[in-house]
């Protein structure tokens, strides 16, 4: 897998370069929307405001969101697929990647992410574990 940085227009949308934003990241990546509408629809549907989705955000917070959009997680549980061997377990389709405590959108086996999440940050060494992902039905 390759990497590419991406921001998913959060700076273009005027808010600060570094975040805990990975769920409105990818989402507005892999779904190609607008960062801004995609954190205010998002913080609509759970009446929260701004400070909280950029703060990291549970998997229950997101999903309804995913699966009204017509989207469908595909758990990985059971096998061992890490960013190292999974070209040949994914589709090259748009996908949101789930990783351990980390959302990355994917396409065509490059993840577009603002850092190499390839690995487990700051070892290089690891390849970090993909637990399933997010396809469009």
């Amino acid at each position: 897998m390759k990497w590419q940085f991406h921001d998913g227009g959060r700076k273009l949308a005027g808010y600060r370069p570094h975040a805990r934003d990975c769920v409105i990241r990818s989402i507005s990546i892999a779904l190609n929307l607008d960062y801004k509408r995609t954190a205010k629809r998002i913080a609509k549907g759970l009446n929260w405001d701004d400070a909280h989705w950029s703060q990291g955000m549970h998997s229950g917070k997101y999903r309804n969101f995913l699966f009204k959009k017509g989207w469908m997680y595909i758990s990985l549980t059971g096998e061992r697929c890490d960013t190292d061997n999974a070209e040949d377990r994914l589709p090259k389709t748009q996908l949101i990647l789930q990783m351990h405590r980390h959302l990355v959108a994917c396409y065509k086996h490059i993840l577009y992410d603002t850092w190499d999440s390839r690995t487990i940050r700051g070892k290089k060494k690891y390849p970090n574990t993909i637990l399933g992902y997010w396809q469009k039905i």
